[in-house]
């Protein structure tokens, strides 16, 4: 008598196998959105607003 080993577990491997997938699809597109915004923070950080200086008039003696 051969013993039918799959029968009991049906889809289950599949189906935990696609949700370990969308865990590691989502929790790398999080680390990239982290890592993008962190990277626009440095920019911005960066970006120091520059003295306007007054225009030079020629002092009358």
């Amino acid at each position: 008598m051969l013993n039918n080993k799959r029968g009991p577990y049906g889809e289950y491997p599949q189906v935990q196998a696609e949700k370990a997938r969308k865990r590691t699809l989502s929790d790398q597109f999080e680390a990239k959105l982290a890592k993008s915004m962190a990277s626009q923070e440095r920019k911005i950080s960066r970006r120091v607003p520059k003295k306007v200086e007054e225009p030079r008039v020629a002092k009358k003696l």
